[in-house]
């Protein structure tokens, strides 16, 4: 209903929460923020998980990309705040973005599509309008028997670029294709069995990757002669076992499979050679990730003054990655090898819920985890062996959450809520040149870590929601207080290669209060969504960037103190066809970008 046709367009509606992308998007470095807690820039483990039901589709270590669903045959998208590690452990840190896919409907047929014209209008060096690209969508709802039915969907995106590449003479460089198919099974051969199947498959390819490279604001870069490209894919498969008890609820049970394979080549062209313009230096990488995941819950049932979920849960995956950093007279001058790359989570959970009267609620819940990385790391500069490593890390906890509700009327509930979220360590594997000591930087020897240990959340979050005019107005607000320890940030050791490399650097605060405005106005169809937020992310203590000293209350990269997002929309149905419009108004004020 709002035209949305990747996750961008729900990040601009959302306050309180950033998305920057690395010049490669999707296939690696994207970074999500939720309220201040900003994960590592490039490979850093993100802050923010994403899921397709409860099936994770970001890795549980670093960042090898995320697909960006199209939202057409999704039921909703769920954008989550605040840690979520009870429920979906160290893969959301401080928040979740959760798409929720239309399920297969039994004894019934149907069908919807759409077609999406896109135009992008700019002004450069360049003279041209701009680009265009068309998008396609199909899905079909088919019953077979009583018991049984299939939910087909399909898109195809052409993205219109944006940058002009002026060194290639290239109009709209980074333009894109992206296509997605969706197949979902459900058969119900019991009355009290559900099985539940679903695969997606997603392959996107960007013909150059690029980013402004100017002070002026002009959509273009001039700064890549040679050629850049990136092609990335996803498949997932999941398989979800349901069956209801009589007074204990339903037994759920979920296993999920992933693969990620992706390639590219990123220039680095003009940085080296001046103004002249000579492909020099490239980076090439050629990756893939799999993993999978079992988990045995029992749900309570519909009803009654408890609720309760309890659970197990394991995830394991495995990465294979392989950079090579060339020259115009000599490849492989530098390759680096993660071979294997391991991850394993462990956990038992549990959350309890208690309605008392018909005023109070409340919620504890609990999850013990075990978490453990190891990885192969080696490194060669012109065919030599420079840096051979081992590395491995465990860790275990315990994450709480407890909230307590009071529901005053129908219309008015103030509620308060504590939560603790965590993710895992790492291992980095910057650029080693054969004559200095291991992990250290050429010229200055500034010491880069081998790794970095996992990082530890506590939120405090008070809030009220309120309903108005029969229910026609909302009004909500949220106030947060988080406490990010032994956070990871993106550092640079600085001298002549400048590697980034991620550490743990001491304490972030994040204070602030968002709100919104919903309003169902008597034009039938019409309404108006106003949400807002201010946020304030520092460092609390003092900690060395490479060469540098960061003073405690510096800002936190991705986090704009102000947002705010405005959006009137309106949508009628003529028979079986809706149509509608609206339009979004969003702003932020500055933030770092790292």
């Amino acid at each position: 209903k709002i035209g949305a046709r990747d996750i961008r367009d729900y990040v601009m509606k959302a306050p309180g929460m950033t998305m920057d992308d690395s010049e490669t998007g999707e296939a690696l470095g994207r970074r999500m923020t939720i309220r201040g807690v900003s994960g590592g820039a490039g490979l850093g483990n993100q802050t923010v998980g994403q899921f397709i039901g409860d099936a994770p589709m970001t890795d549980p270590y670093s960042n090898y990309g995320t697909p960006d669903l199209d939202p057409f045959d999704l039921k909703t998208v769920e954008i989550l705040r605040g840690p979520q590690g009870t429920t979906f452990g160290a893969s959301a840190l401080n928040g979740a973005v959760r798409y929720v896919p239309n399920e297969p409907v039994l004894m019934e047929w149907s069908g919807r599509g759409f077609v999406d014209r896109t135009a992008v209008t700019h002004t450069g060096s360049l003279d041209h309008e701009g680009g265009t690209g068309t998008s396609y969508g199909l899905a079909v709802n088919a019953p077979i028997g009583d018991s049984m039915a299939l939910r087909a969907s399909g898109v195809i995106q052409n993205i219109p670029g944006v940058y002009d590449n002026l060194q290639r003479e290239d109009e709209n460089a980074n333009s894109a294709r992206k296509w997605s198919g969706r197949a979902a099974l459900r058969w119900e051969p019991l009355e009290r069995l559900s099985i539940n199947l679903l695969y997606l498959k997603q392959r996107s390819k960007v013909d150059d990757v690029l980013v402004a490279d100017n002070g002026e604001g002009a959509l273009e870069n001039n700064n890549k002669p040679g050629p850049s490209f990136i092609d990335f894919g996803f498949s997932l498969a999941n398989a979800d076992l349901r069956y209801k008890l009589d007074d204990w609820g339903t037994v759920v049970y979920q296993h999920t499979r992933q693969w990620k394979p992706s390639r590219g080549n990123v220039d680095a062209g003009i940085k080296a050679t001046g103004s002249l313009g000579i492909p020099s230096i490239n980076t090439r990488f050629d990756m893939i990730t799999e993993g999978s995941l079992n988990e045995l819950r029992l749900v309570s049932p519909d009803g009654g003054n408890w609720d309760w979920i309890v659970g197990v849960f394991n995830r394991n995956y495995e990465g294979h990655l392989n950079t090579s950093l060339d020259t115009v007279v000599l490849k492989g001058v530098q390759k680096g090898h993660v071979d294997p790359l391991t991850a394993e989570e462990q956990a038992i959970f549990g959350e309890l819920t208690r309605r008392f009267g018909k005023h109070w609620e409340a919620t504890v819940g609990l999850r013990k985890y075990e978490t453990k990385i190891e990885g192969s790391f080696e490194s060669r500069s012109v065919g030599f062996p420079v840096f051979d490593a081992d590395f491995s890390q465990s860790e275990d906890g315990l994450s709480p959450k407890i909230s307590l509700a009071y529901k005053a009327s129908d219309s008015l509930m103030a509620y308060v809520t504590v939560a603790r979220g965590f993710q895992f360590g790492g291992l980095n594997t910057p650029l080693v040149v054969p004559g200095l000591s291991n992990y250290q930087n050429p010229v200055t020897g500034t010491p880069v870590p081998l790794s970095f240990s996992s990082s530890v959340l506590w939120s405090r979050e008070v809030g009220l929601r309120t309903d108005w005019l029969d229910r026609t107005l909302r009004i909500d607000v949220a106030f947060f207080d988080i406490k990010w320890s032994k956070a990871q940030l993106t550092q640079n050791s600085g001298g002549a290669a400048a590697n980034d490399y991620i550490d743990n650097v001491g304490e972030v605060s994040s204070r602030g209060v968002e709100g919104s405005f919903t309003w169902l106005t008597p034009l039938p169809g019409l309404s108006l969504n106003v949400l807002a937020s201010y946020i304030r992310a520092v460092t609390t203590r003092e900690y060395e960037n490479g060469e540098v000293v960061v003073p405690s209350g510096t800002e936190m990269p991705a986090t704009p103190r102000l947002q705010t997002s405005t959006t009137l929309s309106y949508n009628t149905y003529f028979g079986p066809w809706m149509s509608g419009a609206s339009f979004t108004h969003a702003y932020w004020s500055h933030a770092y970008s790292a």
